[in-house]
């Protein structure tokens, strides 16, 4: 399967994650609150709790909404490089492959299902780049709260 990648191929392992994304974002998209997504090789960082503390007091002074009946994405970890090393917090708009760590909302999950059409890219190439919902309602928060370690 052609993806537009470097290697130009989708693997089996590639297309069975994007199945199980799906599983999950259905799930979630029946939850009363966002949900926090962690694959199973991530390392939360020894900060993940000043950055959750971040967010929640960023959600308090209103400016992101974690009302789970409005879409929100906000990337919280990613392969490890030197972003992971800044200890000062920002949350923007800057697009990061984050499937190992992320917080999502129901309303954001039915978004992604409702844009899905066709597995022709990676699972995380799809979430974070190529769906409007992530351009419109994705947020990064720097520095990670975690790493994905087969990446890293």
């Amino acid at each position: 399967m052609d993806c537009g990648c470097s290697n130009n191929k989708l693997i089996p392992e590639q297309v069975a994650t994007f199945l199980t994304y799906l599983s999950l974002w259905e799930k979630i998209s029946k939850e009363k609150c966002p949900v926090l997504v962690c694959e199973d090789d991530v390392a939360l960082h020894p900060w993940w709790r000043e950055v959750m503390n971040n967010i929640a007091l960023k959600a308090k002074k209103g400016k992101i909404d974690l009302d789970p009946n409005k879409p929100l994405l906000i990337r919280l970890g990613w392969g490890e490089n030197k972003e992971h090393k800044n200890t000062m917090f920002k949350l923007n708009r800057e697009v990061r492959m984050s499937n190992p760590c992320h917080i999502i909302t129901p309303v954001f999950a039915n978004k992604l299902l409702k844009e899905f059409k066709t597995i022709n890219n990676t699972v995380d190439v799809f979430m974070h780049r190529q769906s409007y919902a992530s351009k419109k309602f994705g947020w990064t928060a720097h520095p990670p709260a975690a790493t994905e370690l087969s990446w890293s």
